[in-house]
């Protein structure tokens, strides 16, 4: 209704119709951004809630929340939290690698078909070497 009486619009009509506006680029500028997350953002419960929320961090107005996020979501690129299953979801590649060598984290992952037992070498004898005399 407000767009549609064009310049007849009050002060308090275009007050009004600016800030619907901005709302709406506000709603569309949210729209855009959840829809580049949705394809690879598949929160796990088993996470907790910093990594899951980690990659909405710009979303949050609460600054030390964003922060907090932000920080944790840096530690995930990072992979420090590779046993999160978020980490597999945005970095898949990184964390079967390194499945391929930490028991914990294929388990975590349930991908210990990935796991690669390392060869243990020979286990030398310690000690004296027991004669067969009485002493």
């Amino acid at each position: 209704m407000l767009r549609n009486k064009g310049s007849t619009r009050t002060r308090d009509e275009e007050r009004q119709f600016e800030a619907l506006r901005a709302f709406e680029l506000e709603l569309t500028e949210l729209r855009d951004s959840l829809l580049s997350l949705a394809p690879s953002y598949k929160p796990s419960h088993d996470d907790g809630v910093l990594i899951s929320a980690a990659p909405l961090w710009s979303l949050f107005r609460h600054k030390p929340w964003q922060r907090l996020l932000k920080d944790t979501w840096a530690k995930l690129e990072k992979g420090d939290y590779d046993w999160a299953h978020l980490a597999l979801n945005y970095w898949p590649n990184r964390v079967r690698n390194r499945c391929k060598n930490d028991k914990s984290l294929a388990i975590a992952h349930s991908l210990e078909h990935l796991y690669v037992e390392p060869e243990t070498p020979p286990k030398k004898a310690r000690g004296r070497k027991k004669t067969g005399g009485d002493e």
